[in-house]
């Protein structure tokens, strides 16, 4: 599967993903305890809150039977899409990291590049000058 995002498409996302990792860790993503204490806080919250008849605790592996009788549509006549695969997940964090890389160099680019340019034409100039 190829995978086609744009930068435009994708950063309206990037804070959804975000948000919940700072609230569920209390800003630490990478604190392995924190994520699955909060994650499961989070749900407990959504179990206490929700009424039963609006909640639907659901995984794709269920299939479509238990989605289509809580939404009360029919069962489409097509398998279930597995969009979210193990290497789909990781094309996406490669493609997000890389997108970080180059934000990151443009930002420094633009900063640094008048003084690069005016460096360039100095060693240009010296060169010129040194060879009269």
């Amino acid at each position: 599967m190829d995978l086609i995002i744009s930068q435009q498409h994708a950063r309206p996302y990037l804070p959804l993903l975000r948000y919940p990792l700072d609230i569920w860790t209390n800003g630490e993503p990478k604190n392995i305890e924190r994520l699955r204490k909060g994650y499961r806080a989070h749900n407990a919250h959504i179990r206490e809150t929700v009424p039963k008849e609006r909640l639907l605790e659901y995984h794709a592996s269920h299939g479509w039977e238990p989605l289509c009788a809580f939404l009360g549509k029919d069962v489409p006549d097509e398998a279930m899409p597995k969009v979210n695969e193990g290497m789909w997940i990781a094309e996406v964090h490669g493609w997000l990291l890389y997108r970080d890389i180059s934000m990151g160099l443009a930002v420094w680019a633009r900063r640094l590049g008048p003084f690069a340019g005016l460096a360039v034409v100095a060693w240009i100039y010296g060169r010129y000058l040194s060879s009269s």
